[in-house]
């Protein structure tokens, strides 16, 4: 059964970043040619344009809890970062899907809908994505279930998370635009640090929560 999800879940991760190296959308483009400008070679580029995202990395840590299923900080930060991503990307979506997307209105509702669209490339989009942000929390928790867990793990989730928002930053900074569209809202009304420090203090409590 583990395998079959790592092969699931491996083949999602791998399309995205195939996409987002060789195919990049016109937002995308864009930040390159910036990143281009300021000085950045093509390897560094090509890298900050997959590594920006949260859900790559949780994609990252499924897999890692699939493979040593037996260590429980490993569990237990992926059970807890696919759990922030679903709640964020489902949360976000239900109140404005631009929140997290630079494609156009109409195709982000297509693709992160309940139903799949009858089109067959955006179905494709739309499964990868429910497979990234929707299925992987309950595989994870089905993980968690067989582990147990130590006060200790209550932080390993929230440095985890730390770890990605410094990587967002430079990122950010190479490319000159965030990864979520969000974010420049929020850094033209000076609240981006308040909404980072919330995110660790989320993660924290989140963790505190689902240790018991």
């Amino acid at each position: 059964m583990e395998t079959y999800l790592f092969c699931i879940i491996s083949s999602s991760l791998l399309i995205a970043v195939v996409s987002s190296m060789l195919f990049p959308h016109s937002y995308q483009q864009t930040a390159a040619k910036k990143a281009r400008a300021k000085g950045w070679v093509e390897p560094v580029i090509r890298i900050a344009r997959v590594v920006q995202f949260l859900t790559l990395h949780s994609q990252v840590w499924t897999l890692l809890a699939l493979v040593y299923s037996d260590n429980s900080t490993i569990v237990f930060i992926a059970r807890q970062i696919t759990f922030v991503v679903f709640i964020m990307y489902h949360g976000m979506n239900i109140v404005h899907p631009r929140l997290l997307s630079y494609h156009p209105l109409d195709l982000t509702r297509y693709v992160t809908g309940i139903f799949p669209p009858f089109h067959l490339q955006y179905a494709v989009v739309w499964t990868v994505l429910h497979i990234q942000h929707t299925m992987n929390p309950f595989i994870m928790q089905h993980l968690a279930n067989q582990t147990t867990f130590e006060d200790v793990h209550v932080w390993s989730s929230t440095v985890v998370v730390f770890f990605y928002i410094t990587c967002q930053q430079m990122c950010w900074y190479v490319q000159g635009i965030p990864p979520y569209p969000f974010l420049n809202t929020l850094l033209h009304k000076r609240q981006l640090l308040l909404f980072y420090i919330g995110c660790l203090a989320f993660t924290f409590i989140l963790s505190c929560i689902m240790l018991f």
